[in-house]
């Protein structure tokens, strides 16, 4: 058995997002039962991937209580977060490389045997937006005022591994690049916390491991690993699209819940 412990300490030795980890067997919820006991508005997401088009892939991906949330509207952009709700921060010509930069400066600490998507970029980018990158006739009127792009930045989610009947709690610490053992060590228990509220709400019947699969395990499927999901937090993201996007003004009791299907 790993020691979680000093899993983190070492991984969080050069700072970073660094996730700490807790296995837990599932019970017979379906994914979206499982979504519905996980999520917490004003923010969630449920992500599921297929293969070929019908065949459902390894992993669902379920997340609440983003860390933070953009929100781009032609220059302006707006920050959520929940001590503040929505603030102005700024304006930008190019939303993309604005997001892009934001993600940069949360570099992932690798972690062997999760899938490749354990926390950033979630969220829409509107059809229009392509006119920041591309110099297009004049676009018709706005009839429905919704952003052109709204992303949460999920630090907190439940990975469920749909081939062996479990789910991976993961919860990424923001650690800074010259932090003490003893700041670790107070984040790596913040996590743990976090990891806790997480856990008693998902569909599990039994704690495990607080480790990820073993080697031999990661040997065997990695083909259906890396077919599941091709985002990581340094690349800033995995854009989905929202089936309901977030109002202008939604109310605090209102969810902006994301269900997407994508084929890999």
């Amino acid at each position: 058995m790993s020691d979680a412990r000093a899993d983190f300490l070492a991984r969080a030795e050069r700072g970073g997002m660094v996730p700490v980890l807790r296995e837990v067997v599932l019970d017979g919820d379906t994914p979206l039962g499982a979504f519905v006991k996980v999520a917490r508005p004003p923010f969630a997401f449920l992500l599921e991937s297929v293969v070929g088009g019908e065949r459902w892939a390894r992993y669902t991906f379920l997340g609440t209580e983003p860390r933070e949330v953009w929100r781009y509207r032609g220059r302006a952009v707006e920050r959520w977060t929940k001590t503040t709700g929505w603030r102005a921060a700024g304006e930008t010509e190019d939303p993309i490389g604005h997001l892009a930069q934001r993600m940069r400066a949360l570099p992932a600490a690798p972690v062997p045997g999760l899938p490749r998507f354990t926390g950033g970029a979630v969220g829409y980018l509107g059809y229009d937006l392509v006119r920041t990158v591309e110099r297009l006739p004049r676009p018709p009127a706005d009839t429905l005022d919704l952003p052109d792009a709204v992303m949460m930045i999920a630090d907190t989610l439940v990975i469920l591994d749909n081939l062996f009947g479990r789910a991976i709690v993961v919860a990424n610490v923001e650690v800074p690049p010259r932090a003490g053992p003893a700041e670790r060590l107070r984040l790596y228990d913040a996590a743990e916390a976090r990891l806790d509220a997480t856990s008693r709400r998902s569909p599990c019947a039994t704690a495990c491991l607080p480790s990820p699969p073993s080697r031999a395990t990661r040997a065997t499927h990695s083909s259906a690993t890396s077919r599941a999901c091709s985002n990581t937090w340094p690349r800033a993201t995995s854009f989905k699209r929202c089936c309901r996007a977030a109002r202008r003004s939604a109310a605090p009791s209102t969810p902006c819940s994301c269900i997407a299907t994508s084929a890999p």
